[in-house]
C-alpha cells in the first residue's frame, strides 16, 4: 500500500510503501511492514517475481525508478536504477509508468515515461549483475506528449518483447494521442523501431494487453478519458 501525506513535486511531500503480512497461526490479523519512507509522489507496479527467483517491485516518483527488494538478511534494500529526467526540478520530473520486458536470451529490461507523465519513452538495461546501478538508459523516443502508460509484450512471436505506449495529449498536427509500439532491433536496447499504429483517435489514459478472443495472439486495449472511447487492436 503506498501512502503519502500531501500531493506536491516538493520534497516535503513524501510517502511511504506499507506491506501487510499475515500473522502466522491467526485465522484474521496482518503485521504491519514499512518498507520504504520519505520518497517523492511515488508510484509503483505490481510485485513480480525475475529470472533470479528474488521478489521485487519497481517505484517510479519524480527521484527516479527505484528497485524495492530484499537482501540476505531479509531486510528490504532500496536500489535507485536511474533518476530519470530531472530537467524541470521545479515541475514534473523524474519517471512515472513502468513496465517488465523481456527478450528471448532472458535478459531483461525496463520501459518508462519520462519525466513524470512526460514526453519521452526510456528503457533501462541492466549490467551483468542486476544489483549494479545505474542501469544503462536508452531514450527511443522524444515525439509525443503526456505519455500515460507504457507495456511490455511479444506482440510478433519472435520472442522478444515489444514496448507499447498509450501517449495522451497532442503535440502536433503530425503526432496526435494514440498508442505507439517500439520493436527493439538487435537485443541490445539501443536501437529501437517506432510504428505508430493509432494517432489522433483515442487519447490514452491507460492501456493493457491480452489475448481477447483466444486466438494465441496479444491484444491492445486502449481507454481514452478526455475522447471518451475504448479501442482494441
Amino acid at each position: 500500500m503506498l501512502h503519502a501525506k500531501k500531493i506536491g513535486w516538493t520534497p516535503r511531500c513524501g510517502s511511504r510503501l506499507i506491506v501487510f503480512r499475515k500473522i502466522r497461526g491467526m485465522t484474521a490479523g496482518y503485521r504491519r511492514h514499512s518498507i520504504a519512507r520519505s520518497m517523492s509522489p511515488t508510484t509503483f507496479t505490481s510485485p513480480i517475481w525475475i529470472t533470479t527467483g528474488d521478489w521485487m517491485c519497481w517505484l517510479r516518483a519524480t527521484r527516479g525508478v527505484s528497485w524495492l527488494r530484499r537482501d540476505n538478511s531479509n531486510h528490504w534494500q532500496r536500489l535507485l536504477l536511474g533518476v530519470g529526467n530531472q530537467e524541470r526540478p521545479n515541475s514534473n520530473r523524474g519517471a512515472s509508468e513502468v513496465r517488465v520486458g523481456r527478450w528471448k536470451n532472458g535478459r531483461q529490461f525496463l520501459a518508462t515515461i519520462e519525466p513524470w507523465h512526460g514526453h519521452q519513452v526510456v528503457v533501462y538495461m541492466p549490467h551483468s549483475k542486476p544489483e549494479e546501478v545505474p542501469w544503462q538508459r536508452q531514450i527511443v523516443d522524444e515525439e509525443l506528449r503526456w505519455g500515460h502508460a507504457v507495456w511490455c509484450a511479444d506482440l510478433d512471436g519472435d520472442g522478444n518483447d515489444e514496448v507499447i505506449v498509450g501517449v495522451r495529449d497532442r503535440l502536433n498536427d503530425r503526432f496526435g494521442p494514440g498508442v505507439r509500439v517500439y520493436r527493439s532491433l538487435d537485443e541490445s536496447g539501443r536501437k529501437w523501431q517506432r510504428e505508430i499504429i493509432e494517432n489522433g483517435g483515442v487519447a490514452t489514459e491507460d492501456l493493457a494487453v491480452g489475448d481477447l478472443d483466444g486466438d494465441g495472439r496479444p491484444d491492445i486495449v486502449a481507454v481514452g478519458r478526455f475522447t471518451g472511447n475504448v479501442r482494441i487492436y
